[in-house]
This record gives C-alpha cells, structure tokens and sequence, in this order.
C-alpha cells in the first residue's frame, strides 16, 4: 500500500513543533521541505533564521535535533544551491532520508553521494529529486547511486498549493520500466483522490503537502 508523507514548508522550528503534534501517532515519517531563497523564490526555515548555524562542529546550535526525532522519522528536503552541502546539518538534526535537488554541476553531486561513508549509509537514505524538465539522462546518471528517486509532480518546486502535472507518469513509468527495483516517491501537487492511481503506477511513496493540511486544519 502506498505510504503518505505530510510534508511541511516551515517558518519556523515552532511550526514543525506545532504539526507534528497534530498528527502524533498516526504517521512514522514526516518530510520538512527547507528552501533557501536563492534555488527557488520562497524561503523556509532554517534558511530565514539568522541563529540558526549550520556547522555543528563548534557547538553553539541550541537546537540539537528535530522535535520529536525520536518519535517521528524525517526526511529532509533541501531546496537549495549547492544542497549537498547541508547534508551533514540535516542528518545530524536526526533525518534519516535525505533528498537533494541538483543544481548546474550534476557531477558535483554525484561525487558527493558516492563519497558519503557506507556506515553512513547504513542510517540515512539518500535521493534525488527529478524536476519535470529534466532529461531522463539524469535518471540514468544517478540511478546506481541513490537509494530513491522523487519525482516533482508539479513544474514549480519549492512552493505547496500547485497543480499536479501528467507529465508526472511519463517520468514514473521511464523509472520503472528501466530501473523496476528503484523505490519512487512522488511529491507536489497529490491529492487523496490520486493515490490509487499513483500506486498503480509503481509508486511507493506519496509526499502530501497542502492536499494533506488543508484536511487537517
């Protein structure tokens, strides 16, 4: 059965606090989508808070981990130039799945996912987000370093409230006809009524954004 994931673009530390109090015990997994603004036009937390520091070396972050990490698994979204470079910060805050958005030097990327250590590995998954305007050549590219691919089910990523895109299957169906084994989560634009359809389709994993709280609230 496919798995729903709230997904959450926070203000603040206090707003992921907020909703995962409204949903305590009745889902394991929780994605937060951090966006830096500069990768797209929106910002979220941590990104907009100036005490917040991103180096955990020196000791000096007051917030040690994600509210109820212990409780709730995370995966983190991060939309942002460079993303790779917060991956250490998200897994350190307890994330245990971790999706980066590719930016001009794929290579980069790529590189960095095959250095991550296999002990590492062993407590974080790693994926990569496939925007709708990719060429299916960053598919192949990635394809044996991952352990997930997420599609975007909408053309503007980093924003909740946007129309899902049929483009969306075609992506779905190129991963799964070349790479069957290869877990698919899909994210933007999901709505309930979709689900089925999704599942059909080979999907394991359905990220819901606004189609999730605006149930909720």
């Amino acid at each position: 059965m496919i798995e729903i994931i709230p997904a959450i673009i926070p203000t603040s530390y206090t707003e992921i606090e907020e909703k995962i109090k409204k949903i305590e015990g009745q889902f394991e997994r929780v994605q937060v989508d951090v966006v830096d603004g500069e990768y797209v036009p929106n910002i979220s937390w941590p990104f907009n808070d100036s005490e917040f520091d991103f180096d955990f070396g020196d000791g000096n972050n007051e917030i040690q981990e994600l509210p109820y990490a212990k409780y709730v698994d995370y995966e983190v979204d991060i939309m942002a130039k460079e993303s790779h470079k917060y991956f250490d910060t998200f897994v350190n805050l307890g994330a245990t799945r971790i999706i980066l958005h590719l930016g001009e030097n794929t290579d980069e990327t790529k590189e960095f996912i095959e250095a991550v250590s296999n002990d590492a590995r062993d407590g974080v998954q790693v994926g990569i987000a496939i925007h709708q305007e990719y060429d299916m050549s960053v598919v192949d590219k990635f394809a044996n370093v991952v352990d997930f691919f997420q599609v975007m089910g909408i053309d503007k990523v980093g924003f909740q409230g946007h129309e899902f895109t049929q483009k969306t299957f075609e992506i779905i169906k190129y991963i799964k006809i070349n790479y069957p084994e290869m877990e698919i989560s899909v994210d933007g634009g999901v709505k309930v009524n979709m689900l089925e359809e999704l599942e059909k389709a080979g999907v394991s994993r359905a990220v819901m954004g606004s189609g999730f709280w605006d149930n909720i609230e």
